[in-house]
């Protein structure tokens, strides 16, 4: 193996690493933040649900960008926006209320 290939080796190691550990962080963090969305529907499928759905999603694609550890594997996951955070703003109708939450 010439210093290329273990430079290239070693990086990749290196964002299997980080990706792993972003996905991890983000599932923590919807796991967290699932009670207090859950109290606008207490007993159906609620924000609440829907970010335990993510939170598993996230932490099942951290182990398979660990385990499986290829380049396609690793792109695939690290840009996948089923751990990015959403943000919602409401859209006012102009006479001071809001018309639809975007």
């Amino acid at each position: 193996m010439n210093a290329d290939q273990a430079r290239n080796r070693l990086l990749m190691i290196v964002l299997r690493v980080l990706v792993t550990v972003g996905l991890v962080v983000s599932g923590v963090i919807h796991f967290q933040l699932a009670p207090g969305f859950q109290q606008a529907a207490p007993g159906g499928i609620g924000g609440g649900n829907l970010l335990r759905i993510q939170a598993v999603m996230a932490v099942l694609a951290a182990l398979y960008v660990l385990i499986r550890g290829r380049t396609t594997s690793i792109r695939r996951r690290s840009l996948h926006p089923v751990a990015l955070p959403t943000k919602r703003t409401p859209r006012w109708n102009g006479h001071g209320s809001p018309l639809s939450l975007m």
